[in-house]
């Protein structure tokens, strides 16, 4: 086996100590802790100086029958980009379950945690409190909070969340007011439940009153409706359904558009789509603005050849003006 009392690394700032043990007979297995001081993270990512100190311990073993393995970071503590941060967890695999516990992160006055279980089938539970995100990430501000679980089958997992949040901010892009609900769950009950609204949104150079998205139903049938007011401004809803080959397909049954000078536009008729990771259709769609029609389709194949037809009947030069030449 080996052994080690103490390692010891110097960094340019901050220094790490560890000890530990490993065999290899009569069957692999390990014992390991490391701690740090002064480290800071900005020597790898300019954006997150800081000065933190950390402590871990990780043991386990591997025989033909069986695998375990704990890790926990006993502390993870100190000051990044000028706010206080705090972080712990701990995580053990057992025969291909894995637990975690306790996990914990801290940055200011936001707070993430997480705990369940990951195997065959999930059961993990999430919770954010975040009242000042300018001390969590470059470029952010407002305040969010939410929590939520995911269980069942890990590759098409149920997932139940709620999200709340206030004066969101990242860079141009800002929302007074979000609010969502979400409980959708492709595999088990196929339950597909969605509802977001959001008020106030703005880019750099954009404003919107609201945005309202609504979904229901089955994952096999369900309802999808989309309201964006302002200038410009969209109200969609479609019938659709996601079958086994993860093709979603269904019918676009209303589709308004304001486009200020460019007037209201609607849809004249109902028209079916496709959509799947190697395809795309979108069959003949008009859109109608008084005496004015635009009719287009498109077919597509993934990185192959695609197809499109654009037909307008009694359009506006002035509609062309934004795109014309001087």
């Amino acid at each position: 086996g080996l052994r080690f009392d103490e390692l010891s690394l110097a960094l340019p700032e901050g220094r790490l100590q560890g000890s530990g043990r490993a065999a290899w007979l009569p069957e692999p297995s390990w014992q390991a802790q490391l701690e740090g001081e002064g480290l800071n993270p900005g020597l790898f990512h300019a954006e997150y100086p800081g000065k933190l100190s950390l402590a871990w311990r990780s043991h386990g073993r591997i025989t033909p029958s069986t695998t375990q393995i704990e890790l926990e970071l006993q502390r993870l503590q100190g000051e990044l980009r000028g706010y206080p941060l705090r972080a712990v967890g701990k995580a053990q695999l057992n025969d291909g379950v894995v637990q975690l516990s306790g996990v914990e992160l801290h940055s200011g006055d936001n707070r993430l945690t997480l705990q369940g279980r990951v195997a065959d089938s999930l059961d993990l539970s999430w919770m954010l409190q975040a009242p000042a995100l300018e001390g969590a990430w470059p470029e952010l501000s407002g305040s969010l909070e939410g929590r939520g679980t995911l269980s069942g089958d890990p590759t098409l997992p149920r997932v139940v969340a709620s999200l709340q949040a206030a004066q969101l901010a990242f860079r141009e892009h800002r929302v007074a007011q979000l609010q969502a609900q979400a409980d959708i769950d492709l595999a088990g009950s196929q339950r597909l439940e969605l509802q977001l609204q959001a008020t106030q949104l703005a880019t750099a150079e954009r404003v919107w009153d609201e945005l309202r998205l609504q979904a229901s139903g089955r994952r096999d049938a369900h309802t999808l409706e989309l309201e964006l007011r302002g200038e410009p401004g969209l109200k969609l809803a479609l019938d659709a359904g996601l079958d086994e080959a993860l093709v979603w397909s269904g019918s676009l049954r209303q589709l308004g558009l304001e486009l200020g000078e460019i007037g209201h536009w609607s849809l004249v008729s109902p028209a079916a789509f496709s959509l799947a990771q190697a395809t795309q259709q979108l069959e003949q769609i008009c859109l109608q603005s008084g005496l004015a029609r635009l009719c287009g389709n498109l077919s597509a194949q993934t990185g192959k050849a695609w197809s499109a037809g654009l037909e307008a009947t009694r359009l506006p030069l002035s509609h062309l003006q934004p795109w014309l030449p001087e």
